[in-house]
């Protein structure tokens, strides 16, 4: 009788050790699946800008077919401005040289396909200037800065 009751004893130990021994990887599971092994969304690249005020609306000036709207906008220093060209052709976002110090800091040749955007901080006060170089007489605009 003896011997039988050892088993037992032995049966319940083994299955104990293997409880704890599942609860234990089971914790740890639970634990560090989400910090390492957690799915990524795919997110879109997003340029970062440094200097950039985000808690200031950005404003959108579209590319349309008959020129820039709004041609005129004023904002506050550390805005944003966004360029959407919502036009059918591409158009070319250039800052107008010679007009005092102010330019825009795009690429001098700033290529906007249709549908595509560009947006820059503002970060200077002052009068900046761009335009369309290829059809200057109807894609003028201004930003002033305040």
């Amino acid at each position: 009788m003896k011997r039988k009751e050892q088993k037992y004893k032995n049966e319940n130990g083994n299955i104990l050790l293997l409880i704890l021994v599942l609860g234990a990887v089971a914790f740890g599971v639970v634990t560090l699946y989400p910090k390492f092994m957690a799915t990524k969304v795919a997110e879109p690249e997003k340029e970062v800008m440094l200097g950039a005020n985000f808690d200031t609306p950005a404003v959108e000036i579209k590319i349309t077919a008959g020129g820039y709207e709004p041609a005129v906008v004023t904002i506050k220093k550390g805005a944003r401005v966004t360029w959407v060209n919502t036009d059918k052709v591409p158009h070319s976002l250039s800052s107008v040289e010679n007009f005092g110090s102010n330019r825009i800091d795009i690429e001098m040749d700033e290529l906007l396909e249709a549908e595509d955007s560009l947006e820059v901080p503002f970060e200077q006060m002052g009068t900046f200037k761009y335009e369309d170089k290829d059809d200057t007489g109807k894609y003028q605009g201004v930003i002033v800065v305040e």
